[in-house]
């Protein structure tokens, strides 16, 4: 029983760190946009949180939970911070 109890706490921080995770990645998304006066592409967007240093732990949420091509996925959760063209 106790088992039961350590794994429904480590799944608790999981859904929480992978929460808070998601959070930092939104925010720091919106302040690269913030900026941009031309529309990007979202690989580039994808790689810009790649090559941060200090984003290592963001990059590697999007790389286990958004991998590749997925990390369209993510932009379409967010329709009022986010513009998907399927055009481009």
């Amino acid at each position: 029983m106790d088992e039961t109890v350590v794994v429904e706490e480590s799944m608790t921080n999981m859904d929480e760190n992978s929460e808070t995770c998601e959070n930092q990645l939104l925010t720091y998304i919106q302040n690269i946009l913030k900026y941009q006066i031309i529309p990007m592409d979202f690989m580039t967007l994808r790689d810009l949180v790649k090559e941060a240093p200090k984003n290592l732990s963001l990059f590697n949420y999007i790389e286990e939970k958004y991998p590749g091509l997925e990390f369209l996925e993510f932009l379409k959760k967010y329709p009022d911070i986010f513009t998907v063209n399927p055009d481009r």
